[in-house]
């Protein structure tokens, strides 16, 4: 495992970015140094490749949060031609020059050519692009002499009082790190099945302090100790102390200096510098922040939802309370196609009727919002219906029978349509899965991931449950009013145990001949609890669509496999990073996930 060291920091960066070595330390010694190694990347990870792309200028590879670094110290706007690369304060930087002014670039700050390399693939490309390197610096590039020392590296807590480090890859837009550990902790090893260990980890602030957090300590050990119903929905005071071990460890010295050291540094402003702001609405404004910073061609979607929360904020938008949460930003057009509407979910964390948290916003152009549906659970589907806006359709956990013994919500793991106007008046969509050898006794299944076609007619969402109960991604026909009780407006294409998530990659042909290539993790509770990453080509459209091909690309170690980041490659191939939990526990007061970085080529 890692083996820990003492960081002898030059004065300048003392003056700059004092650091408390318990919780955190930042690879920045120099080459006279006396530190002990901190650790060693394994060769697979710092191999340079035969070629990389130099097609797009250097100032188009700067990330939208990043900063560079002034000789005061300052974080400025990124500007001036890159003339050499060199060791600044033990790390390896980008120095920006004009006119008389030099300013420094670290590596974290430029887009990734594959996203989880390491940052010395960032040097490689520049030296390809013809920015000289400093002759030092060169030789310790490569292996054997390879220097971890010249890139950022933390320590961390991935589980209680168990830590690890490694080099950090990424600095997402809401701040959250992606790690190549320099040696993969024991609990995420499988390789005596057969599968290989996750070579990533997603790190959040609270792993940077939890340590040293008594509040945090307190937290777990509480909440640790609750029934799982009790866990999941926390009381008022419980869900007050979460949201109080987040705000901690944002403002905890150690991660605000390690953001300061690599010049990260999100504003609205700053993201929306090209956009014209002011000829958007609230809800294009909040979607173009949720949007933009990951870099051309990559889409990150593993926000915090607290920091998305903040985000909301930032736009001036008063009606989220305290420790409140946003899902999503959703938009939705209306059937002229001429109005766009944006929704958001969200939930009051600090309700004391937990029937009475999770809410439907409606945005506002002027950042207002109106709460227009209060939801019997967690929000998993929500979608006004193409044809009439104020009929949506929803699925939500919602809750058990009392225990009076009085029968459960009818929405309770159904998906419903519903009546805006008039939330009490709702149908159940009766999806035909009583034909599946082992159909639920309610003949009912959650609702999740939907996506409309592009003519509005055809719903694609998962159903999610065993595969002899229905459970998988379903197609349904929306072109007739009363759809919700047809059976024939219903198709299953792809049957899988328990879906978790879904997206498609890629669309191509029209009609008949038309394919989609989807990405799908599932957690096969029947198959001693599989967590596969699977590529599909789906063909044809709409209610005749049908499996072409398959093929498991991977089975993972932890919990609940879920994309949150996707890199568009050239010629048909994608990078997606998709994080697990070790167990349920670790999802209560998250610190790291593991991640597989899955490479997937639908042209195969």
């Amino acid at each position: 495992m890692l083996r820990k060291r003492r960081l002898t920091l030059r004065t300048a960066v003392l003056a700059l970015f004092p650091l408390t070595i318990a919780a955190i330390a930042i690879a920045c010694g120099s080459p006279d140094s006396s530190n002990e190694a901190i650790g060693n990347t394994s060769d697979e990870f710092i191999t340079q490749r035969p070629q990389y792309d130099v097609s797009r200028p250097f100032a188009e590879l700067i990330k939208p949060h990043f900063f560079a670094t002034s000789n005061k110290g300052d974080l400025v706007e990124a500007r001036g031609i890159p003339d050499l690369i060199l060791e600044r304060d033990g790390i390896i930087t980008v120095r920006l020059k004009q006119g008389d002014e030099e300013l420094y670039l670290d590596l974290l700050a430029l887009e990734s050519e594959l996203i989880g390399e390491h940052p010395v693939h960032k040097a490689f490309r520049l030296i390809a692009m013809g920015i000289p390197i400093a002759p030092d610096l060169e030789k310790r590039l490569q292996p054997p002499d390879f220097d971890d020392e010249l890139f950022r590296a933390i320590q961390f807590e991935y589980l209680q009082d168990s830590e690890t480090g490694g080099v950090i890859t990424e600095v997402f837009p809401d701040g959250t790190f992606l790690v190549i550990p320099f040696d993969v902790p024991s609990e995420w090893r499988r390789d005596e099945d057969g599968i290989p260990p996750p070579t990533h980890l997603h790190v959040n602030p609270r792993a940077l302090s939890v340590r040293e957090s008594s509040i945090a300590r307190e937290f777990e050990d509480e909440i640790l100790a609750l029934p799982f119903d009790d866990q999941r929905y926390p009381s008022p005071p419980l869900a007050q102390r979460q949201c109080d071990v987040y705000n901690e460890s944002l403002q905890a010295t150690d991660y605000g200096n390690i953001l300061s050291a690599v010049g990260y540094r999100f504003t609205p402003a700053h993201i929306l510098k090209n956009e014209d702001s002011e000829s958007l609405s609230f809800g294009e404004r909040l979607s173009a922040l949720l949007r933009q910073g990951a870099g051309a061609g990559t889409q990150y979607f593993g926000f915090e939802s607290y920091w998305t929360a903040d985000r909301v904020r930032d736009l001036q938008a008063t009606w989220l309370g305290e420790c409140d949460t946003p899902g999503a930003v959703r938009r939705y057009r209306s059937g002229d196609g001429e109005q766009d509407s944006y929704y958001v979910t969200v939930r009051r964390s600090l309700e004391p009727e937990k029937t009475q948290r999770y809410k439907i916003m409606r945005l506002s152009d002027d950042g207002s919002g109106e709460a227009i549906y209060t939801a019997p659970g967690i929000i998993l589907m929500s979608r006004p219906l193409p044809s009439d806006g104020d009929y949506w359709l929803m699925s939500t956990e919602g809750w058990k029978s009392p225990e009076d013994g009085s029968p459960p919500d009818p929405r309770w793991q159904s998906v419903y349509l519903m009546n805006m106007k008039a939330p009490d008046d709702y149908r159940i969509v009766q999806y035909p899965i009583s034909q599946f050898p082992d159909p639920p006794e309610a003949g009912l299944l959650y609702g999740a991931s939907d996506i409309l076609s592009a003519d509005s007619r055809f719903l694609m969402n998962t159903l999610y449950g065993f595969k002899d109960e229905g459970g998988g991604l379903c197609v349904t026909d929306l072109s007739d009013e009363r759809f919700y009780e047809k059976p024939e407006g219903f198709a299953r294409i792809v049957d899988w145990d328990h879906t978790l998530s879904w997206f498609p990659l890629e669309t191509e042909g029209e009609g008949p001949s038309k394919s989609m290539s989807i990405f799908l993790t599932g957690k096969e509770v029947a198959s001693e609890f599989a967590m596969p990453a699977n590529v599909m080509r789906i063909r044809g459209e709409g209610l005749d669509s049908s499996v072409e091909s398959q093929e498991r690309l991977l089975q993972m170690v932890g919990w609940n496999p879920v994309p949150f980041a996707l890199q568009r490659l050239p010629d048909h191939k994608f990078r997606v990073a998709v994080e697990t939990h070790l167990n349920y526990e670790n999802s209560l007061l998250p610190r790291a996930r593991g991640v597989y970085i899955v490479s997937v080529d639908t042209a195969r």
